[in-house]
């Protein structure tokens, strides 16, 4: 796979009904567009097979007159079988720094000059996510943000504090890597009392519910688990105090870029 373009937003996003609505694209003539925008940014895909969510990069490389698309293989044969057997597959991706997420199913292994593809029927439907409180920050690797969760210890045991590092934070919730021992993460399971610490401004007091648990391949043979939370009635004050946060940090990285 060649090297994209445009930067990933990797997990996928849980969505309300009025915000499906609201970002959903149904239109074959919008979908086909935005799809061949994301082969022309070749914009890079996480593609995360459903169930079980384990992450594989991947890119649009076609898109066909009879609304078929191809899209990059694995070059391991074990993750292209895990691809067919999966029920579809939930592609994340950005372009001009917006979240689009579609899925695909139905794909059948094919050859693309000489590598392993796969190809599908075209999206039915694409969100593009343009709120600025689903923006979502990959945490640099100079910062130390970390969510401090409450997990329970068994019955009649008092709860044990759990230090979790957070990966990428949104107005609208986090993912944070998991321990070992994660089996109290699991989705629509909901912390209470949670206190998410960011550079610049302290303590944050928060509630976070599971949206997913899914596994993450930072390089071959290293994996971690994290998790998608969303935060739960968040007030105004705080949300803010997140945002800021974000888009202070984005604005000192583009600086620190403008400058090389």
């Amino acid at each position: 796979m060649s090297e994209p373009d445009q930067p990933v937003a990797e997990a996928p996003a849980v969505l309300s009904a009025e915000d499906e609505e609201q970002y959903t694209l149904h239109d074959p003539r919008e979908v086909r567009w935005l799809v061949q925008s994301l082969i022309d940014a070749r914009a890079l895909i996480s593609a995360h097979l459903m169930p079980g969510g384990l992450n594989s990069p991947t890119a649009l490389l076609e898109l066909y007159d009879d609304d078929t698309v191809l899209i990059d293989g694995n070059h391991s044969d074990v993750v292209n079988q895990r691809v067919l057997q999966a029920d579809y597959l939930m592609c994340v991706s950005q372009l001009d720094r917006v979240r689009i997420q579609f899925r695909l199913h139905d794909l059948e292994l094919v050859e693309n000059e000489g590598r392993p593809a796969f190809q599908a029927p075209m999206p039915e439907w694409m969100v593009r996510l343009q709120r600025r409180e689903l923006f979502r920050l990959a945490i640099p690797a100079s910062h130390q943000v970390v969510c401090t969760v409450p997990v329970s210890a068994g019955a009649g045991l008092p709860a044990v504090s759990m230090d979790l590092r957070v990966l990428d934070i949104s107005g609208g919730g986090v993912a944070l890597m998991l321990p070992d021992n994660h089996s109290a993460f699991h989705p629509k399971k909901r912390f209470e009392r949670c206190e998410l610490r960011l550079p610049e401004v302290g303590k944050i007091p928060v509630t976070l519910e599971v949206c997913y648990v899914s596994k993450l391949e930072q390089r071959p043979g290293h994996a971690i688990m994290r998790s998608g939370c969303r935060f739960v009635d968040l007030p105004f004050n705080l949300e803010n105090q997140v945002l800021n946060y974000i888009f202070r940090t984005e604005r000192a990285r583009n600086a620190r870029e403008r400058e090389l």
